[in-house]
């Protein structure tokens, strides 16, 4: 069964939570740590109106699939203030994170570590690899 990650042309998204937790009931492979993720980024260029290392904010919903204790795969969607953005590729392997972010105009390849909950490490601009930064994503949790 497919579920596209945004709606097709006039029609409305469903809500996020009801998309995961049809993801769940589809998929039972898919881990606690599926649903909404914070976090950022950091450019370390100076950008318009932020320095150099400046937080971006980054809004995630992340589905994630153990393939085993130490391999997991994942992908998502989310927006950050760049713009609405694809999680594709993802995959956590003994400790390490890699991950493809495709914007609708630009991609930009994510590595780092896994330590517990958390994960953050580097990016670049695919294609463009001295445009970099650091960053950062952990679950979310709703008070």
């Amino acid at each position: 069964t497919f579920i596209p990650l945004y709606p097709l042309q006039d029609e409305e998204a469903p809500p996020v939570q009801l998309v995961l937790v049809l993801l769940r009931v589809m998929r039972p492979e898919l881990t606690f740590e599926s649903g909404s993720w914070k976090g950022f980024f950091t450019d370390d260029r100076d950008y318009p109106g932020r320095p150099a290392g400046a937080q971006w904010k980054l809004d995630v919903h992340l589905a994630f699939m153990n393939h085993s204790t130490d391999n997991k795969s994942f992908f998502g969607f989310g927006t950050d203030d760049i713009g609405e953005f694809e999680f594709r590729e993802g995959r956590i392997k003994a400790g390490h994170v890699s991950f493809i972010k495709q914007y609708s105009a630009h991609t930009v390849t994510y590595f780092g570590q896994q330590s517990g909950h958390m994960m953050s490490g580097r990016w670049f601009l695919t294609g463009f690899q001295e445009v970099q930064g650091g960053w950062s994503l952990w679950p979310h949790v709703q008070n």
